[in-house]
């Protein structure tokens, strides 16, 4: 992935911002930040290693619980932050100028759809809900393509399935920055199990091997934890969680809403 370029302005501005906001804060966490635009995906104790050299520093979750406060960057535990994932905010984004482009907006086109003779090929992102659905509608697997080959014939069924779970088939929908409160386990999606979640055909939060919370980056934490329990081990959050997902198709989001209207609102982008 290459790195993208900060500008010298947007550094600036950042420290303009963190001296009006937080007087107290020092250089340190500018590095923190720097280092979280240039080398995006990290784990704390990643981040701590890149700015001291320490994967153990123990003022490094001070500085890091700081800057989730001021609303700088989204932890999804803050209080063991080293136990979670985090991420930059969309203000620090704005900030650095980073809006665009390097940052996933979740509106990339992910239900590819070809005809070749009288074979409709369809390729997406992995749901848990697709194997079984598109296995009973005839659909075969390809490996060597990654993509899901039906019978040209059946593509109204399969047209169905794919708005089903993706919101759209071929053609890209209105896309939304979904709104959700917790406890989040209402709202996932079919075939989720409790070390994955997926919410409006979205892969939002994993438990990876090391059995840590992976977050999406279209993820983004606004109050409280999405967190894993050990045992059994699984994906959890509390009444208080707060989550946005940027980039959820239209039906999806209206569908959501109109089941859980106390749990979940949306926003045009």
């Amino acid at each position: 992935m290459t790195q993208p370029t900060i500008p010298t302005a947007a550094i600036i501005a950042v420290c303009d911002d963190l001296r009006a906001r937080a007087p107290k804060q020092t250089a340190l966490t500018v590095r923190y930040l720097v280092t979280m635009v240039v080398k995006p995906g990290l784990s704390s104790v990643e981040y701590h290693k890149e700015v001291t050299g320490d994967a153990q520093y123990g003022h490094g979750n001070t500085v890091l619980k700081g800057l989730h406060d001021l609303g700088y960057i989204c932890l999804s535990n803050p209080i063991s932050p080293n136990d979670g994932s985090l991420q930059l905010s969309p203000r620090t984004q704005d900030l650095f100028r980073l809006a665009g482009p390097s940052s996933p907006s979740g509106s990339e086109k992910r239900v590819e759809v070809s005809r070749l003779a009288d074979r409709l090929r369809v390729s997406t992102p992995y749901h848990p809900a697709l194997p079984g659905r598109a296995s009973k509608a005839g659909g075969q697997f390809r490996k060597d393509g990654e993509f899901w080959d039906f019978s040209l014939g059946q593509e109204p069924s399969v047209r169905d399935i794919y708005l089903d779970i993706f919101g759209e088939f071929e053609v890209l929908a209105p896309r939304t920055v979904l709104h959700c409160k917790g406890p989040l386990d209402a709202l996932i999606d079919e075939g989720t199990n409790s070390e994955s979640l997926y919410i409006a055909g979205m892969k939002v939060a994993s438990i990876t091997r090391k059995g840590r919370l992976w977050l999406a980056q279209t993820a983004t934490v606004i109050k409280g934890t999405v967190g894993v329990n050990e045992s059994p081990k699984k994906i959890t959050s509390t009444p208080e969680t707060r989550i946005d997902i940027q980039g959820v198709p239209e039906s999806l989001a209206l569908k959501l809403n109109q089941r859980y209207p106390d749990q979940v609102s949306y926003s045009l982008l």
